[in-house]
């Protein structure tokens, strides 16, 4: 028999659980951040890569994360999508929510020796000082 504090429970959290807009592709850019030409290019850029290397990588900008921690939202929309190769697990997911200023890489634990979190780091720097992504330059962060 189902408790009644548990049946609240319970649904609560299936009512609180965030939904994720489904993929079109490797370029996913549902804030509207990127010009088609260049969410073209990246796309065909990373459908090459795919083919050349297995990896794949998933670049998706977010009108928000949905009152979720930026962590939590990227950890979520990856093994939504699978991103990655069943069994090789070597899916890159580069999120950028524009509205809170965040953005996130997420790397495949089949990825970990070839894409570790300082370099995810640097590659945010990079992205920031180029001006492609904005966030804040906060001391700590990638942006330092």
């Amino acid at each position: 028999m189902i408790r009644p504090a548990a049946a609240i429970f319970a649904f609560a959290s299936i009512a609180a659980a965030v939904v994720y807009p489904k993929p079109s592709g490797y370029v996913n850019d549902f804030a509207h951040q990127l010009s088609p030409e260049f969410a073209n290019a990246l796309e065909a850029r990373l459908r090459s890569f795919e083919q050349s290397t297995s990896i794949e990588v998933a670049v998706v900008t977010v009108p928000s994360l949905e009152g979720e921690r930026l962590e939590t939202y990227a950890t979520g929309l990856f093994n939504d999508w699978g991103i990655g190769k069943r069994g090789a697990n070597n899916g890159v997911l580069f999120l950028w929510a524009p509205a809170e200023r965040k953005a996130r890489i997420e790397v495949g634990r089949g990825l970990n020796q070839t894409l570790t979190d300082p370099q995810a780091a640097n590659l945010l720097a990079y992205l920031m000082s180029s001006g492609q992504v904005d966030l804040p330059k906060e001391p700590g962060t990638a942006g330092k």
